[in-house]
């Protein structure tokens, strides 16, 4: 949390943060949330578990200020409803691209002395013992970055590059977080594509950005699963992602039939994967629609079977059923080519 709270804009590398000592920050904190927070072994807490609900408030009517709510408190500004969740995720989302982007940290994943197996297997808090935040920024960056960013708000284009530079696979540290979640320690960048990472990660502004470049070919599956960006997008639920697919193959059948030719192309909103013969995928879904089903998101079920361009089968059904998903099975049902329906 000391590093978090040191790291400004402009700063490039660590070497340059003013990173407080132990026993400063324990009171830098009691100035910045007064009797809210509690440290018990070098962990901060909030003082009763119902405090999260209580200062979190609505978006639109949320305080939006840097000042401490112990100031805020003092002037008379009431604590209930002053944190914007949303604000509040932008801002750590800024800071951990920030850090994973420090020339210093850069270079750590660079070390050949051991480094790789290391941040290949241990947990991800004993990473460094010299960059403490690592770990939290390597895991929680993306996480904290799925707010949509707006277009008009500044600097943004520079937080979509920041974003644009963490998802690709050309990166060593990119490339070592996939091999830690897949279990893939032979993962190669020619794998995978930034919209499949930016996908994978649920980060609409990301995908957004790449549907709209004509160099970007949506449908390309990767090289180790053989799944399409939007796959990923519906296999983790992210209703944000998967309406920029939507919205992208909407946009693509209103251009003239020489813009498609020239340009990137429709989505395949149904595509099947197609893994290698060496993985079993018996007991897999193939398509979006499918990895949606499975693992019950029900949102996002129900923006691909609006797009008329879905195959429904039996075992969407079973997987429905199996999970207890009413609500999906509903909506399976409720199409024309539903297996149940049709009989």
């Amino acid at each position: 949390m000391a590093v978090a709270l040191a790291v400004e804009e402009g700063h490039t590398s660590q070497s340059e943060l003013d990173i407080e000592p132990d026993h400063h920050f324990r009171h830098t904190l009691q100035l910045l949330c007064g009797p809210l927070i509690s440290v018990i072994d070098g962990r901060i807490f909030l003082f009763h578990q119902t405090l999260k609900a209580f200062l979190i408030g609505d978006d639109a009517a949320s305080f939006s200020s840097e000042a401490s709510l112990a100031n805020q408190a003092a002037d008379g500004h009431k604590w209930a409803s002053s944190i914007s969740l949303s604000g509040s995720n932008n801002l750590l989302g800024r800071i951990c691209s920030q850090y994973l982007l420090f020339t210093d940290v850069e270079d750590y994943f660079q070390n050949p002395l051991g480094n790789i197996e290391k941040l290949r297997t241990r947990p991800l808090e004993f990473l460094s013992e010299n960059y403490p935040f690592l770990g939290y920024a390597w895991e929680n960056w993306a996480v904290h970055s799925r707010e949509p960013v707006e277009e008009d708000d500044r600097g943004d284009d520079s937080r979509i590059q920041q974003m644009l530079h963490l998802c690709s696979p050309h990166r060593l540290s990119t490339l070592i977080w996939l091999r830690r979640k897949w279990c893939l320690p032979k993962l190669g960048p020619e794998d995978v594509t930034r919209l499949i990472v930016a996908s994978y990660l649920g980060l609409s502004s990301v995908t957004q950005h790449l549907l709209r470049l004509d160099t970007t070919r949506p449908n390309v599956r990767d090289g180790i699963f053989g799944r399409s960006a939007l796959s990923w997008a519906a296999g983790g639920g992210f209703e944000g992602v998967v309406k920029t697919f939507i919205d992208t193959q909407r946009a693509a059948k209103r251009r003239s039939w020489l813009e498609r030719l020239l340009g990137t192309g429709g989505i395949q909103v149904d595509s099947k994967s197609k893994p290698p013969r060496t993985l079993s995928v018996s007991h897999r879904p193939c398509t979006p629609l499918g990895w949606a089903v499975r693992f019950g998101h029900e949102a996002v079920v129900k923006q691909l079977i609006a797009t008329n361009q879905v195959k429904v089968d039996d075992k969407m059904l079973f997987d429905a059923a199996k999970g207890g998903y009413l609500g999906i099975m509903e909506a399976l049902l409720g199409t024309a080519q539903s297996p149940a329906t049709q009989k």
